[in-house]
């Protein structure tokens, strides 16, 4: 298994876990939700998120925990079309708990920037 994200489902997961793990640590209920949420992506259908959120732990330890670093690494394979979803669902599962700590902000718009969305309240791309 080569240990770089190269595919777009390696690298929207790869934000997730970013998302998960930027308050340093990984908690079951988040990797459960984030499974249930990309599920519901087309980008996902037939997948095996398993086998992709193994190697995604595995880059992440390769960066030495560095949220930042992996969306680094992930956000040029998102497509144009696939980026406003991706940050949206960022900061739908940055907000899950109800408390967005001040890292989680900063990751976000980090996130913001490497994704190079500049209007990122004027989510009228197309829905396809």
């Amino acid at each position: 298994m080569e240990l770089e994200i190269q595919t777009e489902q390696e690298a929207y997961l790869a934000i997730m876990y970013a998302c998960m793990a930027v308050d340093e640590r990984v908690t079951e209920d988040e990797t459960e939700e984030v499974i249930n949420t990309l599920v519901q992506h087309k980008i996902f259908k037939n997948a095996d998120l398993v086998s992709i959120y193994k190697k995604i732990q595995l880059i992440n330890q390769a960066v030495r925990y560095d949220a930042f670093k992996l969306v680094d690494l992930a956000a040029g394979i998102i497509k144009e079309e696939s980026k406003m979803e991706v940050y949206q669902t960022a900061a739908s599962l940055l907000q899950a708990d109800g408390i967005v700590f001040g890292i989680e902000k900063d990751l976000l718009q980090h996130l913001q920037i490497a994704l190079k969305i500049d209007d990122f309240s004027s989510g009228n791309g197309s829905n396809q």
